[in-house]
């Protein structure tokens, strides 16, 4: 791991411009990756930023579909 300080819920929320209990909900699901410490969720920058990407990548490969 960096120096890179952890996120909170409201950190997230900033980033993809959400509301912080979307970003809450989201990964309880399991749809972002972060963990629970106490009450409150954490979260690694360099893995929201994978995520994200991630799922840019995968929207893009649906609008785009490789041609046969």
């Amino acid at each position: 791991m960096t120096d890179e300080q952890l996120w909170n819920s409201a950190d997230v929320a900033q980033f993809l411009d959400l509301h912080q209990q979307t970003v809450s909900r989201m990964a309880a699901r399991g749809e972002l990756p972060g963990v629970k410490i106490g009450r409150a969720w954490r979260f690694r920058p360099e893995d929201v930023r994978a995520e994200l990407d991630r799922r840019l990548a995968t929207n893009v490969a649906q609008l785009h579909p490789a041609q046969k």
